[in-house]
């Protein structure tokens, strides 16, 4: 039933009223994010310098290559919403290639969220400094993402949203529109280079048609082999549960929470999107900055009615869910439990997460006001946009953590994305020297170097191309 019910609710878009019945045990949790940089580093792979791509971080405003867990703990700025959370979270920049200008531009980002899932009571506390990364697909050790293809299929509560399944990753596109008139045969006539023909993207996880959101999440395993903060592949320490008997396998026998991370983008315009790495390909890294002792607390103490992703699920102080408290009956007859507030539960800083008082009254999270807003009101970020490409203007205003010191190049309005990559899907045929559609020859990178270490050496890649980076 847990299972069914999960399926339901990751399927609902934007997730209106999910699981209003209650589930035994059941408790998820919602966090909501601004983004907190786009670098190209890694504290997970590349320890010791620039990653292979550039990433989009949320959590902590802490992103250098050698952050540790003492590091995110001692950290106070966070572009999230809870205290208690100093869990850093990235994944691959998402760009939109303008076919017409021949260049990436970053996909401006709504707001991220962090969906913690668990069984109240049944749940071991994430460890200090736990580490985990998840592939959408193409990983096969424990179970984890083996399927290669894509399926897209229609929502199935009557809407029009397309839900695309990538192994454990998924995109939602809601209200689906046209495909940017300019995307459908801008090299079809003239030059020499032609752009997948027939509009059929760059890659299959992401949609050419325009959306009001596109909501693309990903499901992290919720067992553990109860030893290993990490592993050599960043994988093999941890599994999936078995999806038939609802338990974890021998060789990972620790339950977890389940970890959904999410991002959004509003009015998504369509046409040609990548990730920064040149792919489709979702993944995302966790780095686990709680305090486990202080998890620990929550996850056998707080209980709400929701087992999945759900926009009005939390265990807050003003009262987000604990077990043995009254319910009430719902317009549907349903109970629901209510919340009571616990001063052990997290800290929301941007709004309180239930009414007052609460006899009587079914818990509301909703507001007007933009989940962006609220975060941008907090000052810990202070919410500048990207501008994509769509309005002809490239950059940011102020808001993003400032990481010229640890890695200095462009990377909005290129055309080569950072670190080399060109998007995978774009054939170039018959090129000559002299061809507009060609890539260019050089790009230079100047990377600051971190307080333990001093770089100087020069790396020479290949790729359409050379592109030099130099540490200092």
């Amino acid at each position: 039933m847990k299972v069914f019910l999960a399926a339901l609710a990751w399927h609902c878009p934007l997730f209106l009223h999910l699981l209003s019945v209650p589930t035994a045990r059941a408790t998820s949790a919602k966090m909501d994010y601004l983004t907190a940089s786009m670098v190209r580093t890694d504290p997970i792979i590349s320890r010791n310098g620039p990653s292979d791509h550039l990433h989009t971080f949320f959590g902590p405003l802490k992103v250098d290559p050698s952050t540790t867990y003492e590091d995110l703990r001692n950290t106070s700025q966070n572009s999230g919403n809870v205290e208690e959370n100093h869990s850093l979270y990235w994944y691959p920049t998402i760009y939109r290639y303008d076919a017409g200008r021949k260049k990436y531009f970053i996909a401006e980002i709504f707001h991220h969220s962090s969906y913690y899932v668990w069984n109240t009571g049944g749940t071991e506390a994430l460890p200090n400094g736990f580490k985990v990364i998840v592939h959408g697909r193409g990983i096969t050790k424990n179970g984890v993402s083996a399927e290669t293809a894509c399926t897209t299929t229609l929502a199935d509560d009557g809407s029009k949203t397309t839900i695309t399944k990538c192994g454990k990753a998924k995109a939602e596109c809601v209200d689906p529109g046209a495909v940017p008139s300019t995307e459908t045969d801008v090299f079809s006539t003239g030059g020499n280079c032609k752009l997948n023909p027939n509009s059929k993207g760059l890659n299959d996880f992401f949609p050419m048609t325009s959306c009001a959101e596109l909501e693309l999440s990903i499901e992290f395993p919720d067992c553990w082999d109860g030893v290993n903060l990490d592993s050599t592949d960043h994988t093999q320490h941890v599994s999936y549960e078995d999806p038939t008997t609802e338990k974890c396998p021998t060789s990972h026998p620790k339950r977890i929470p389940k970890v959904f991370v999410f991002t959004r983008i509003l009015n998504y315009p369509g046409g040609y999107h990548v990730f920064s790495d040149g792919t489709g390909n979702f993944h995302a890294d966790y780095f686990s900055g709680w305090k486990e002792s202080e998890l620990k607390y929550v996850l056998d103490n707080c209980e709400n009615y929701s087992f999945a992703p759900s926009p009005d699920a939390f265990c807050d102080k003003q009262g987000g869910g604990r077990a043995g408290v009254p319910t009430v009956t719902n317009e549907d007859n349903s109970p629901e439990r209510l919340g009571t507030a616990d001063p052990k539960f997290f800290t929301y800083r941007d709004v309180d997460k239930a009414p007052s008082p609460y006899a009587g009254k079914k818990m509301e999270h909703k507001s007007e006001q933009r989940i962006d807003d609220k975060l941008k009101a907090l000052g810990t970020v202070k919410g500048g946009t990207w501008r994509a490409g769509i309005d002809g203007n490239a950059g940011y205003s102020d808001g993003l953590l400032d990481t010229s010191s640890i890695v200095s190049e462009e990377i909005d309005a290129i055309s080569l994305l950072p670190g080399g990559h060109r998007a995978q899907g774009l054939p170039v045929e018959s090129i000559t020297s002299s061809s507009s559609c060609s890539a260019p020859t050089s790009t230079t990178i100047s990377v600051i170097s971190g307080a333990e270490s001093n770089w100087n050496a020069v790396f020479m890649l290949g790729l359409s191309g050379l592109l030099s980076l130099t540490f200092v």
